[in-house]
């Protein structure tokens, strides 16, 4: 038996193809079980799962099996990697095992807690007992793999070959235990520092102190939770994989040391400013990361430079998993490291970066940085001066010093930043539904209630609307974006009275508000103030919304013959708008006018706008006569999808 392993082991590497290939294997295999797991529940995972979670969570099972079998078997890294690569492959049986079985449920971590550990591990392998998680393939790849384990190391072992390739089958048991609970192992170990969550979703997902993902918060966690062991298994294979990049690496460490320390530095600053308030594991998952990112980008300043694509790759992931923010900052220290500014200026630059990197979970770039902007003055005045062995010690203590006497607190926190930044992309891009759950997160940790204010304004909900203004109004704001919204409910209520209180404060402090001249020339002319128009008029000039807000206001008042005037002169102006001619149309409609020569006009300036054609649709009602265009109804439905 042992011969037969033997050649099969040497036939597998002889069709072996290279490194990069071996790579591309692995990644199609990951790609292939994400593809398979997700097409059993109809679905394609997200990307935070798919891109993230998922191809680390595959990493650190394969690394870790290769070191144990490294040092069990007693064969070459680099060979037993390349080994592993090809017989992960296998992983790709437990959703088609599955498949061909009829297995329902679908594969996932078992939700491992301290009350049912011990029925989970006597019972893995018992095909009797159904465990959330642990379908038959993935029972089946679990026993094959230790077999398998267990007759490489007695075919490839020199001395007490049946001892150890039998202790090997028996000691992967529990090891494939910690991969598929990994997470929730986690959970029980740590979670007595981080009572108040109850779940394992919560336990991963809940940020208080840091920004948390739009989407898919809790894989993100998991790979920051699963990058540590990752990262310490690939450092205790570097040397055993590439010797001389280790010792070159070695022999240059003092040029990144600067960078690294006041990547720690601030992610240690980062932990004190959380702390300060109830920071949950998914905030301290989030500090470490940028932490670890920050020193990794670092790192790449002392690796040579054909060696650089690992240890870039886990800078850079990592990063990603903590926010955009940090990648950015990682980003620009990966450029700094690999030579964009030579010399003691780049090394000075990449310092500074990566103790903003460090940091950047809690203290968001760039004016959330100030706090911890001596951090990054030491760091970077340390690598100026080369981080030599008299200056080392010095730095480190200033540093540490830095971070326990300064204690530096954040000007606003990553999460507000963040929920800031969602409302206005939202509102921007016109989903005020979004914007109003944005919002609302922002306003619970302590934020603007304007901006909840006016997201659910914006969002239909005139309640919570009002709500939020009235308890900023009282909270003793005055700010003219609280008078904006407060403008906006009035004109929504009809209270005019109110409107007019508003409005009349709005004059008293000067100026005006962006995006309130519709609005307050709208309400001018429904109640008649042509005391406010005339205002608008003296400062504005003759704008045709002015002059068709006159005729709004005429029309109001029974001046028919006013109105006709003002909003001939508004269309006769070079900023006339579709609206003003639609608005001529329909008074046309009333007085006898000829309504269609204004609507063809208007049709020719403005290529025929449904505002426009649905006031040419309605003129001959008004005018008492019958409908006379069904080809312009025709187009309004099929360019609204609405009746008009």
């Amino acid at each position: 038996m042992r011969s037969l392993v033997l050649r099969l082991i040497a036939a597998a590497e002889k069709a072996m193809p290279g490194d990069g290939a071996l790579v591309a294997l692995f990644l199609f295999t990951v790609t292939a079980r994400n593809l398979l797991e997700g097409a059993a529940d109809g679905i394609v995972f997200e990307p935070s799962a798919f891109l993230f979670h998922f191809p680390v969570a595959y990493v650190f099972p394969m690394l870790g099996i290769a070191a144990l079998m490294h040092l069990l078997s007693g064969v070459e890294a680099p060979r037993m990697l390349r080994l592993m690569a090809l017989a992960w492959t296998l992983t790709l049986l437990p959703p088609l095992l599955d498949l061909v079985s009829g297995h329902s449920s679908s594969i996932g971590y078992f939700p491992l807690d301290a009350g049912n550990a011990g029925f989970f591990a006597r019972n893995f392998l018992n095909p009797s007992v159904s465990l959330p998680g642990t379908t038959a393939g993935i029972r089946i790849e679990a026993v094959a793999g230790c077999i398998l384990a267990g007759v490489f190391v007695y075919s490839t072992a020199g001395r007490m070959a049946v001892a150890r390739g039998v202790a090997t089958a028996v000691l992967f048991v529990p090891l494939f235990l910690v991969f598929f609970t990994w997470p929730m192992l986690v959970k029980i170990l740590l979670e007595r520092h981080f009572p108040w969550t109850v779940t394992a979703q919560e336990f991963m997902q809940w940020h208080v102190a840091t920004a948390p993902p739009l989407t898919g918060s809790a894989h993100y966690t998991v790979l920051l939770v699963d990058i540590w062991p990752v990262a310490l298994i690939s450092l205790w294979l570097w040397p055993r994989l590439d010797r001389r990049s280790w010792r070159e690496t070695g022999g240059r460490l003092s040029l990144s040391l600067p960078a690294m320390a006041g990547a720690a530095a601030g992610a240690a600053a980062a932990w004190m400013a959380a702390s300060r308030h109830a920071a949950t594991f998914a905030d301290l998952a989030a500090i470490l990361g940028a932490g670890l990112a920050g020193s990794a980008s670092a790192l790449l300043l002392s690796v040579p430079s054909g060696r650089r694509l690992p240890v870039m790759s886990l800078a850079l992931i990592t990063a990603a998993a903590v926010g955009w923010p940090t990648l950015a900052l990682i980003l620009l220290s990966c450029t700094l490291a690999c030579g964009a500014v030579p010399g003691a200026p780049g090394r000075s630059l990449l310092a500074l970066a990566a103790t903003a990197a460090g940091a950047s979970a809690v203290f968001v770039p760039t004016s959330g940085i100030v706090p911890v902007a001596p951090l990054c003055l030491v760091a970077a005045l340390w690598a100026l001066s080369g981080g030599g062995r008299l200056v080392t010690p010095a730095a480190v203590v200033v540093l540490a010093a830095s971070v326990a006497v300064l204690a530096p607190v954040p000007t606003e926190t990553a999460a507000n930043t963040h929920y800031e930044s969602l409302d206005a992309q939202f509102s921007r891009s016109s989903q005020a539904q979004f914007a109003h759950v944005a919002a609302s997160r922002l306003a619970a940790g302590g934020g603007s209630l304007v901006e909840l204010a006016q997201a659910a304004h914006m969002a239909g909900d005139m309640a919570r609307s009002q709500w939020a203004h009235d308890l900023a109004e009282a909270s003793g704001d005055s700010s003219r974006e609280l008078l904006a919204v407060g403008l906006n409910l009035a004109a929504a209520s009809g209270d005019r009275e109110r409107f007019t209180i508003l409005l009349q404060r709005l004059s008293e402090e000067g100026g005006d508000l962006p995006g309130l001249d519709g609005l307050v020339l709208r309400q001018a002319a429904e109640t008649g103030r042509t005391d406010i128009l005339e205002s608008y008029l003296r400062t504005a000039g003759p704008e045709a919304g002015v002059l068709a807000a006159f005729a709004g206001a005429e029309l109001a008042a029974g001046d028919t013959a006013s109105a006709v005037s003002f909003i001939g002169a508004a269309m006769n102006r070079p900023d006339a708008s579709p609206q003003v001619y639609a608005m001529a149309v329909s008074l046309a409609s009333i007085t006898g006018g000829d309504y269609d020569s204004i609507y063809r006009a208007g049709a020719e300036r403005f290529e025929s706008p449904i505002v426009l054609m649905l006031s040419r649709i309605s003129a001959p009602l008004a005018a008492g006569e019958a409908p006379d265009r069904p080809d312009l109804v025709s187009r309004c439905l099929a360019l609204s999808g609405d009746s008009p």
